[in-house]
């Protein structure tokens, strides 16, 4: 890489730093090295290798499910295929019955509210207590109320407009998740609208991480209720759950790997402070890409999810599409508004 070197007098000569240029004094003249400096590079770089240790400990949460998952895993495969026999109710008192699928989405409910309040007492979000309590009951409602009405209206019409009762019984499972993702945004879009602050993707971009540990653990319990499984198959770790004809793959887990895998994404780009909505652009490239893939192992004709005619795709596969396309459109807009300050 060449050099270019030249002299000046302190008084007389004004060469800024930085730019390209490297300066040093000796005996009252200014010595201004001039070379090529690849900043962009470089700061990459310097940012990855000064990450804080306590960053890489937020990574626990990963691990922690990664091992949950792994530990379902083997009892599935165990000695050949798995006959599923777990009872969806992890504790009876009288008639009050608390489910993993219920206790996984309360104390993920309670997470997102202790790490927003955690960021209103830090001012890294201007928020006071009854702003914050509002808005995590709106994304309560939104969630339940969106999951349920995808999986009652788009996904199973049939079962439920036959059996009306059940569409109240949301404890027992059947959330869809690109419904309560869209109720999320919703009302996020509405609090933040009405509130003029924070901002929409402040908000979303605080709720992505949160979320993806929640699904992680919540597709175990959706193993656990024995719903949600994917196509026949011979492969070593098939499950038989009951109701379901012949062995199958267990589609809960692969989520569930994959929700983790997409938290360890997210979490590694978030150490590097970037722009507001790219964790949310990048939350929706990931799993909509991961979750595409998954798709094509899950049999849905036997639910009635499968609802077009196009070969080997279904509702989810559509739905899954729209969030990459929408997460690359979330990148674009951030790029040019940072281009545009």
């Amino acid at each position: 890489m060449p050099y270019h070197i030249s002299l000046g007098h302190h008084t007389g000569l004004d060469i800024p730093p930085g730019r390209g240029f490297e300066t040093a004094h000796i005996h009252g003249f200014l010595v201004s090295i001039q070379r090529p400096v690849q900043t962009g590079s470089v700061d990459r770089t310097r940012r990855f290798l000064e990450m804080e240790r306590k960053n890489w400990l937020a990574l626990l949460p990963l691990a922690g499910t990664m091992v949950l998952a792994t530990v379902v895993a083997l009892i599935a495969s165990g000695n050949g295929p798995f006959i599923h026999d777990i009872s969806p109710v992890l504790l009876s008192l009288g008639p009050l019955q608390i489910r993993y699928y219920g206790l996984v989405y309360m104390v993920g409910f309670l997470l997102v509210f202790y790490l927003l309040r955690r960021a209103a007492r830090n001012k890294t979000l201007v928020l006071n207590e009854d702003e914050l309590e509002r808005f995590v009951l709106l994304l309560i409602a939104g969630v339940v109320v969106g999951a349920r009405l995808f999986e009652v209206v788009i996904y199973n019409p049939g079962h439920y407009f036959s059996n009306p009762l059940e569409i109240f019984e949301v404890w027992k499972g059947g959330l869809s998740f690109h419904g309560g993702l869209v109720g999320v945004l919703f009302v996020t879009w509405l609090f933040s609208r009405k509130k003029g602050r924070p901002s929409f993707f402040t908000l979303t971009d605080m709720l992505v991480l949160p979320a993806l540990a929640m699904l992680a653990f919540g597709r175990l319990a959706n193993f656990i209720n024995g719903e949600l499984y994917g196509g026949v198959t011979d492969v070593a770790w098939g499950v038989r759950f009951h109701g379901a004809e012949g062995y199958r793959h267990p589609t809960q887990i692969y989520e569930s790997f994959k929700n983790a895998f997409s938290f360890g994404i997210l979490f590694f780009i978030h150490s590097f402070k970037p722009r507001t909505g790219v964790l949310t652009s990048a939350f929706l490239i990931a799993y909509g890409s991961f979750r595409f893939v998954i798709e094509f192992f899950k049999d849905y004709g036997e639910y009635g999810y499968k609802t077009i005619s196009i070969d080997a795709l279904n509702v989810a596969h559509l739905l899954c599409l729209t969030m990459i396309l929408l997460g690359v459109v979330g990148l674009v807009l951030v790029r040019r508004r940072g281009k545009s300050r």
